[in-house]
């Protein structure tokens, strides 16, 4: 992502885990962090992490993932379920500030459809701010249609302090 001449350039990565289960069906949160080690991102946007899952042996997968790769995170919910949840998460390599996490709209006919969310996050970039949208929309067409109207909206990209670098991505 190149950034205005003052800033330095920045390596930015997106990932949907699949709450770190590999096409082989394994869980494995390091097999994760060590492909993100080798892209050497200075921010890393993931999806479907779980945190206290059951599914996940109630690990912490955003917390496990940074401390491995030595960064910062911001974890955004999308479902909780008393102490399980399961969302998004932003890395980075210096501390980040947590703008917005909401739900996003979801179809629900002919069945409601899986929660989906969005994470807005500050990261501070030489001596400008990056704005990050993180988000994992939904399957069918309309149901992204709709997501998409919100996260255009005035909370979202319209919103007045959404200036400078930004960047939405899931």
């Amino acid at each position: 992502l190149p950034l205005p001449a003052e800033s330095p350039q920045l390596r930015l990565v997106t990932y949907n885990v699949h709450g770190c289960r590999g096409t082989d069906g394994r869980l494995s949160v390091s097999r994760v962090g060590d492909v993100l080690a080798a892209c050497e991102a200075d921010l890393i946007v993931l999806q479907e992490l779980d945190v206290g899952r059951s599914r996940s042996e109630q690990g912490h997968q955003p917390e496990e993932i940074a401390a491995r790769l030595g960064m910062h995170f911001v974890f955004c919910p999308t479902v909780s379920r008393g102490k399980e949840h399961y969302g998004h998460a932003v890395l980075g390599r210096r501390p980040l500030r947590g703008v917005r996490s909401e739900a996003l709209p979801r179809t629900s006919w002919p069945r409601p459809a899986e929660l989906r969310g969005a994470l807005w996050v500050e990261a501070a970039i030489g001596h400008r701010t990056l704005q990050i949208i993180g988000t994992h929309l939904g399957l069918a067409p309309w149901e992204r249609w709709m997501q998409v109207e919100v996260l255009l909206g005035a909370r979202w990209i319209g919103a007045p302090e959404f200036v400078g670098p930004r960047v939405v991505c899931g």
